[in-house]
């Protein structure tokens, strides 16, 4: 094999690896310093959202993974809150998109909106974040199985 051949696989190979990073493992986030914006405009603080267990559940209303998990959260969305973990669907959506999903979703899904899921560093979505106490316990894109103990015991 000619010694321009390896080196052509191996930059193919490093660029491969560099998109599977960029686009499927989600980004460590400083969830403090996002800027979450309820359906009726006001600023929600990360501090008034947290809790012992949280969801915090990216997605977009033109992704078909996106809509098929939200009947997902939806179906065990009443489980979990029992269980006394909050669950939050966000979304750069436009707030009306946003209502239309809330209107058609569990009263226990709180929505939120942020300005861009990009500028957060998701460019792959669903994503889902679980967090205990205010610390990212498990961060995965793609659909998570909802109707399991999503939460691991400490």
């Amino acid at each position: 094999m000619k010694k321009s051949n390896i080196v052509l696989i191996l930059l193919i190979g490093i660029a491969g690896v560099g998109l599977y990073w960029y686009y499927r493992i989600p980004p460590s986030i400083n969830f403090k310093e996002v800027e979450f914006i309820s359906l009726d405009h006001k600023a929600v603080p990360f501090d008034s959202i947290q809790g012992e267990k949280v969801v915090l559940h990216f997605y977009a209303r033109w992704c078909g993974p996106c809509l098929r998990e939200m009947k997902d959260i939806n179906a065990e969305a009443k489980n979990l809150s029992a269980k006394g973990i909050k669950i939050f669907a966000i979304s750069d959506d436009g707030v009306g998109e946003m209502k239309m999903m809330a209107s058609q979703s569990s009263s226990d899904i709180t929505f939120l909106h942020v300005k861009s899921l990009e500028a957060l560093g998701i460019h792959s979505i669903p994503t889902t974040y679980l967090l205990r106490n205010g610390e990212t316990i498990l961060k995965q894109n793609g659909l998570l199985n909802w109707d399991k103990d999503i939460f691991p015991a400490k």
